[in-house]
């Protein structure tokens, strides 16, 4: 990952993953929770008894949108004079952490010396334990966000929830996206009306009072703005099926929705691009990733539409983008299964064109992998029917397994080749030579991962095999494993 500078003097602030140096630092639209703030800075100096050399550690809950990166962020700009260093760790998945932690390890060799705050984001659904990343020094204070209450136990002292805003909060922060007059008759009313009906999420109230922004007419009229709201919201309810509208609060659905017809109707390329990155990581999404330069039309017109609505998040100097969790968790969701494999699979073929086109340094193929890692999640989710695209998947996983190997993946690596037994075993049956050499790769990785029981087994029995097949005498059985090589169809049909 990219970091633009890095210092060794007392009140740096340095980073890795989604918010470079001169990024570290909450939306200017950012509105002061003093309470919350003031809870995480007496946690993080209240002394314990027994703690020994053990971090302090303090645990950030609530609802996704309800704002605690923003209140992190706001943190470490308060503080950043106390610290050495500070570091911001995306946990949502193991692969991001073991990537930031290599690049930490790059950059300051001898960061667990220093006393430094290292904020970690830990998804609720895929629970990440990362407390062994944690070195056990007094000097480090770690802040840790998630969805989930279980967070208490990771604590040293006591968790803090991050609830929905103050209603004097949500009407401040409504005001700083749309440049009308609080003076205005009624106006005062009708922004209350309006974060009453968002429940004064964060999230929820961002992404609305841009799309006011972007509308004169609403702008000049915010009372038709609830009117549109609620007529939406009944529209929506109506549409999408029960599990959908249980899984998030119809209120921020209809928001989205909003935002999302709004760009659709000026721009539906930005829209199929948004759905697109639905099935990538939602963090780091890089211009090259796509073949894209900077200033090509369709990035900067994407990037100038979707940003405008506060669907993504731009991060200019990266040459990067970001998406909130829930909203590229919804945008995925809303989606009907045939779409899913549409957008899946033409996700899948822009990361295997990347893989393939990947040069540079290893921390830039790094960035790749959480965006492998991402897809293939959905994509073994996937029910393909036709026995030859299900071939030309499997084909393209495992090409792509051999390159999370090579950059010392091995996890990643690992879980694509198990896949790729396991599909070649149903398809081809035991004995093919590609579910031979499926198994072969598969007990490499095992050995480079230190499973060397795992790994001795499996490849017995592919000594085994190759000597039932190809006899005692043949070069690959003497070799005692089959060496390794590109499956059957080493230059799959584009999906």
């Amino acid at each position: 990952m990219p970091v633009d500078e890095v210092e060794r003097s007392p009140g740096v602030t340095t980073t890795v993953s989604s918010y470079p140096l001169h990024e570290m630092a909450p939306v200017k639209a950012f509105v002061e929770r003093p309470v919350l703030g003031d809870t995480i800075r007496e946690q993080l100096t209240r002394e314990a008894d027994g703690r020994g050399g053990r971090p302090r550690k303090v645990g950030l809950w609530g609802l996704g949108g309800a704002g605690k990166s923003q209140l992190v962020l706001s943190y470490l700009q308060q503080y950043r004079d106390d610290y050495d260093a500070t570091f911001w760790i995306q946990a949502g998945l193991p692969v991001s952490i073991d990537r930031d932690f290599l690049e930490i390890y790059r950059l300051l060799p001898n960061s667990a010396s220093l006393r430094s705050q290292a904020p970690e984001d830990v998804r609720e659904e895929n629970f990440t334990d990362f407390s062994r990343y944690i070195t056990n020094s007094p000097n480090i204070d770690v802040v840790f966000t998630s969805r989930s209450s279980s967070v208490e136990k990771l604590s040293t002292f006591n968790r803090v929830h991050v609830a929905e805003l103050e209603e004097d909060q949500a009407v401040t922060l409504f005001f700083k996206h749309v440049a009308i007059l609080r003076t205005r008759e009624n106006t005062e009313d009708e922004v209350k009306s309006i974060v009453k009906e968002l429940g004064c999420l964060v999230l929820a109230i961002t992404i609305a009072a841009s799309y006011v922004s972007e509308n004169p007419r609403l702008e000049r009229n915010l009372s038709e703005y609830l009117k549109e709201f609620r007529r939406r919201r009944k529209q929506l309810l109506d549409r999408f099926p029960d599990e959908l509208t249980d899984k998030y609060d119809d209120s921020v659905m209809t928001v989205w929705e909003t935002s999302y017809s709004a760009v659709y109707d000026q721009l539906p390329e930005a829209c199929r691009v948004l759905t697109l990155l639905a099935f990538v990581h939602y963090e780091d999404i890089f211009l090259d990733l796509f073949g894209l330069r900077p200033d090509s039309s369709l990035s900067e017109a994407t990037g100038a539409w979707t940003s405008r609505y506060s669907l993504v998040q731009r991060r200019p100097h990266a040459d990067s983008y970001s998406i909130h969790r829930l909203v590229h968790a919804w945008d995925r969701d809303r989606l009907e299964a045939e779409k899913v494999e549409a957008f899946c699979l033409a996700a899948f073929e822009v990361l295997y064109r990347a893989v393939r086109h990947c040069g540079g340094t290893p921390e830039a193929k790094r960035r790749l992998v959480p965006h492998l890692k991402a897809n293939f999640d959905e994509v073994i989710r996937l029910d393909i029917e036709a026995e030859e695209k299900a071939i030309e998947v499997i084909d393209v996983i495992e090409l792509t397994g051999g390159f999370t190997t090579d950059i010392g993946s091995w996890g990643e690596a690992a879980a694509m080749k198990k896949e790729v037994l396991e599909k070649r075993q149903r398809i081809l049956g035991d004995e093919h030579p590609d579910t031979i050499s499926a198994m072969n790769n598969l007990a490499n990785t095992l050995g480079d991962q230190g499973k060397l029981d795992e790994a001795v087994a499996m490849l017995k029995e592919v000594l085994e095999k190759m000597q039932r097949i190809l006899g005692r005498e043949h070069p690959h059985t003497l070799g005692s494993q089959i060496p390794h090589r590109p499956p059957t169809h080493p230059n799959p049909t584009p999906l």
